[in-house]
């Protein structure tokens, strides 16, 4: 298909209530897999919420979260 991305670095996701389990557990895990990710967004669309998921090494991942502009975990592994 011709709107498809091959080699995502970048994964921003818009959660509605609807998906929002779906796209933190099992979407998280299958993006994760994806060798050339590097950043997983995930923008909350009834909070002032986001929570980024980075690729630190080839096997580890570090969370952030951020709400109204103040940090609740930095780098967490």
């Amino acid at each position: 298909r011709r709107d498809t991305i091959i080699n995502p670095v970048l994964v921003v996701e818009v959660l509605s209530p609807e998906s929002a389990v779906r796209d933190v557990n099992e979407k998280l895990e299958e993006y994760t897999q994806i060798a050339t990710l590097n950043a997983y967004l995930i923008v909350s669309q009834d909070q002032s919420k986001v929570v980024l998921y980075r690729r630190n090494d080839a096997d580890t991942w570090l969370y952030r979260s951020v709400r109204w502009g103040e940090d609740e975990d930095e780098d967490t592994p």
